[in-house]
């Protein structure tokens, strides 16, 4: 019995619950009680990617909402003299959120928007918008910057988040109100390509950019007057507009390898053929530019611009529309910028900006189903003239062609083994 209870006590001892020591307390406060860690700093803890995923050129957003400036004075062949060659190398430690809720893989992108004047005040929201987005080309419309006729200075931006890139701005200060205005923002990789520039009274700018193979890219973005059937000043505008556009458009099909765009606000539906704004887009399909939303979109239902109306357009010839992959309508975010209208953006194949190759652009155009330039031959069968020898003929080469195509030899197929 004494055996017994010494091994009940020691079946006891052995299952006591052990004590836990306790480590030694840290004081929560420390020597710097209300010392503050910097924002930036904050974001770079929380949020900031390892090195190798950082992203490339515009796909990132900004840190913060530091901005810096500078200008740089124009020369006559339209290129900025104080500019240094941006660094396309990757820049590590940038945030890798991306408000663009389509995946389109990087292709390259045109847009436009009437921002409804405000643009300094609105800059830094605008910049933030075209990074966040990945825009290599973004129209802007009713900036209200006028009353320079000279037109020499391209505002330079620093890319927000890559401190070796830019972004450029350049704007048609012509307009004689704040009812005008108009500008481009391109990246620093589209400004090494600028050609070309024009402007006419703050509501039209053109830009040209130059490839290899002779291609360019041309770029006009239109504020039309609102309104102007009440006001005979506003109608004069108008007609000036069209005509300013029918110089530009004969002079893009004067050109070889012109791929030609008009974005922007045209203030006029397509239905008011009584508007003095409407043979601006009359001009447009004349020439066979095309509506590119219509062109893309299978209904305009989801598709207006302004309110429940559609005045803001991209229409495109028709060496763009065949590089063309889609376009469509969003809305702007408030937290950006307030305006009552739609960004129209087009989409276009990432090749078309792709050099390193000189053989790669003519390769992708002949994969394209679509893309038959007029020059190019066309077999059409006459089936009038097939009689019934003819039809027999072809339908004897035909069985034979396909026997010989699809046949197969026959396998004996008895067990298992034979099957694998």
């Amino acid at each position: 019995m004494t055996q017994m209870q010494t091994l009940i006590n020691t079946l006891q001892a052995s299952q006591t619950t052990p004590v836990r020591q306790q480590p030694a307390r840290k004081a929560k406060c420390t020597s710097s009680p209300y010392e503050k860690t910097p924002l930036k700093e904050l974001k770079k803890r929380f949020i900031q990617p390892p090195a190798e995923s950082a992203m490339e050129d515009s796909d990132a957003l900004p840190l913060s909402d530091e901005y810096y400036t500078e200008s740089g004075e124009v020369s006559d062949t339209g290129t900025i003299e104080n500019t240094y060659e941006a660094s396309e190398e990757n820049t590590s430690g940038q945030s890798s959120f991306i408000l663009n809720p389509f995946n389109w893989g990087n292709k390259p992108q045109i847009g436009s928007i009437n921002i409804q004047s405000a643009f300094n005040n609105k800059l830094n929201d605008i910049i933030n918008y075209f990074v966040g987005h990945n825009f290599d080309i973004l129209g802007l419309s009713e900036t209200a910057l006028f009353g320079d006729n000279v037109n020499t200075t391209i505002n330079k931006h620093k890319h927000p988040t890559l401190p070796n890139n830019f972004i450029y701005i350049i704007h048609d200060t012509s307009g004689s109100n704040k009812g005008t205005g108009t500008a481009i923002m391109i990246t620093d990789k589209m400004e090494k390509h600028l050609q070309h520039k024009e402007f006419y009274k703050g509501r039209i700018i053109n830009l040209i950019f130059g490839f290899k193979k002779s291609k360019q890219l041309n770029v006009t973005c239109c504020y039309l007057p609102s309104s102007p059937k009440n006001d005979i000043h506003k109608t004069i505008i108008s007609a000036e507009c069209v005509d300013k556009l029918n110089k530009l458009i004969i002079k893009s099909n004067n050109t070889k390898n012109s791929y030609a765009i008009v974005i922007g606000d045209f203030n006029v539906t397509t239905k008011n053929k009584s508007d003095p704004n409407y043979p601006s887009i009359r001009l447009l399909k004349n020439n066979g530019y095309k509506d590119m939303i219509k062109y893309h979109q299978d209904s305009l239902d989801n598709n207006s611009t302004h309110k429940m109306n559609r005045i803001d357009y991209h229409f495109g010839n028709t060496y763009l529309l065949e590089q063309s992959i889609h376009s469509y309508t969003q809305s702007i975010p408030q937290s950006f910028f307030n305006t009552d209208h739609k960004i129209i953006i087009t989409l276009l194949e990432k090749t078309f900006f792709d050099s390193r190759n000189k053989n790669l652009f003519e390769k992708f155009m002949n994969v394209l189903p679509f893309n038959k330039r007029n020059e190019e031959t066309k077999t059409i069968f006459n089936y009038d003239q097939m009689t019934n020898e003819l039809w027999s003929s072809y339908t004897n080469r035909s069985r034979s062609s396909f026997k010989k195509r699809f046949s197969k030899e026959p396998q004996q197929i008895n067990n298992k083994t034979s099957l694998n």
